[in-house]
């Protein structure tokens, strides 16, 4: 049976919400983890967890933004009933939505070393 596009769409976003709060969650504990490791320092990666969850909050708010964009985008300009676009927006939100939240510790990684030079 063929979703309309609104359908395809909802079901797609409890897909892309759990995937942001799962890397969310795993890119957040690996930054507390990673300040410990380089600062040895237990209460600054408690200080950084609440900060990390606000972060996140506001991501996952961003991307859901991005993605009714996207829904919007195709309504609009995908007049096809064709999945395949459809698809192909989804999978490059999707990827890019997991990617994004592990910039944050490579970026601390990447202020210590040049600060240590």
């Amino acid at each position: 049976m063929q979703l309309t596009k609104t359908a395809w769409w909802t079901n797609k976003r409890l897909h892309l919400n759990k995937g942001l709060l799962v890397a969310g969650l795993l890119a957040i504990l690996f930054t507390c983890v990673l300040f410990y490791v380089l600062d040895r320092s237990v209460m600054l990666g408690v200080m950084i967890f609440p900060i990390g969850v606000v972060i996140l909050l506001i991501y996952i708010s961003v991307m859901n933004f991005v993605f009714v964009l996207l829904e919007a985008i195709d309504r609009q300009f995908i007049k096809s009933a064709d999945t395949g676009r459809r698809e192909i927006l989804f999978r490059c939100l999707f990827w890019l939505a997991m990617i994004l939240p592990f910039l944050y510790p490579v970026f601390i990684l990447y202020a210590i070393n040049s600060g240590s030079e």
